[in-house]
């Protein structure tokens, strides 16, 4: 973790064909909400300026599974799970990450979480701050005059800051915006002691504002709950670390095999995305970031950092805690993640020899001993 940490809330959608996968059902997913057949995984990332990896999960358990138990039991449901909503996973989520010590300092997510009530008493009771999208038709405040767009006012009179945003680990920035917010007071809703609440809103940087009373098509909207004396570049930077990690997270759906997979049962779809997530934070943080249009002569040579072995031990030991399956024995597990390792950084065969290969093998039955230990150097040496 770190002191400017934030823990960002997002979901995963594996579409899905039958009905036998645990969890799924014809539900929205994606962008256009449109409903479809899938499973929705509610993801937990730690991410700073230094980068971000995930560290939890949930399956989300649409009505139509538990309301029926048989169904629940063939699919190893654990006895005793009912329905919590997504927004809910998020809380037990981040209560898990505050019980490990995860040093965080912002919750972080979409606008589904930011709209329900139930996760932000959450953080109200935890004195947790959070930046939180909102559509700009929320009905949020106890005086509002119309939708959020309203409540800005005059915008080329408005001071506004520029953040540039945090680089994804393409090489690609979030969005350029600049930033402006307001202390609003919530209907029905008090802040934590000594806390507020603001509404910010970030435009692009290319609009022009200057004769405009209005705000530019591409506007976000965030609320903002945090201590009293919060500057508007910390609650900016917490949501630029939301939009650079979810492109991050986006393209993970198909590099770490996050979005598309044949497994039907409880435990085994844990161990799946247990196994995809230490793919896809070894990813994220070893994916170089070269400038546009520039080839470097020779490739850097990368080295652990000691940040990086701490979020990978952070990792080792929730997973350790309170993954719902019996795992396998180390070297065995060791083993698939050596396998899905190398088939994530080559997966068409075009770089490793066989010598290669051979060569790893002295790595294949220890990595997970190595990542509990904080020891990254042979991931670091295989990717190198």
């Amino acid at each position: 973790g770190h002191a400017q940490a934030v823990v960002v809330i997002s979901e995963v959608h594996a579409p899905k064909q039958g009905i036998r996968s645990v969890g799924v059902a014809r539900q929205p997913s994606g962008p256009s909400g449109q409903a479809e057949n899938c499973q929705i995984w509610v993801m937990l990332t730690l991410a700073s300026a230094h980068g971000h990896a995930f560290i939890d999960r949930e399956l989300f358990l649409p009505t139509s599974w538990t309301d029926d138990q048989e169904r629940m039991a063939t699919a190893g449901v654990p006895a005793g799970r009912g329905f919590l909503s997504r927004p809910a996973l998020a809380a037990l989520m981040v209560d898990r990450a505050l019980g490990e010590l995860v040093a965080f300092r912002w919750v972080v997510a979409g606008q589904e979480y930011g709209h329900d009530l139930a996760l932000r008493e959450y953080c109200h009771e935890k004195a947790l701050p959070y930046v939180l999208a909102v559509a700009k038709d929320a009905a949020l405040m106890a005086s509002q005059p119309g939708d959020l767009t309203a409540a800005v006012g005059n915008v080329a009179d408005r001071r506004w800051e520029r953040h540039p945003g945090y680089q994804d680990s393409a090489g690609a920035r979030s969005a350029d915006l600049c930033w402006a917010m307001d202390a609003v007071r919530l209907a029905g809703q008090e802040p934590a002691p000594d806390f507020a609440h603001w509404l910010m809103f970030g435009r692009p940087v290319a609009s022009e504002v200057s004769t405009r009373s209005t705000l530019p098509s591409g506007t976000s909207f965030f609320l903002v709950h945090a201590p009293a004396q919060t500057k508007l570049a910390e609650a900016a930077s917490a949501a630029a670390l939301y939009l650079a990690t979810g492109r991050d997270n986006a393209a993970g759906l198909n590099l770490c095999g996050l979005g598309h997979y044949q497994v039907r049962k409880w435990n085994p779809s844990y161990r799946h995305i247990t196994i995809c997530m230490l793919a896809a934070s070894n990813v994220y943080a070893f994916s170089p970031a070269p400038k546009a249009g520039t080839a470097p002569a020779q490739l850097p040579v990368l080295n652990p950092k000691p940040r990086e072995a701490l979020v990978h031990e952070t990792i080792a030991g929730i997973l350790d805690r309170y993954h719902y399956g019996k795992q396998p024995p180390a070297d065995e597990l060791s083993s698939q993640v050596f396998k899905h390792y190398l088939e994530n950084l080559d997966p068409n065969r075009s770089y490793f020899l066989q010598s290669d290969i051979d060569g790893f093998a002295t790595y294949e039955h220890n990595l997970v001993g190595d990542i509990h230990n904080g020891n990254l150097k042979p991931a670091f040496a295989i990717y190198n």
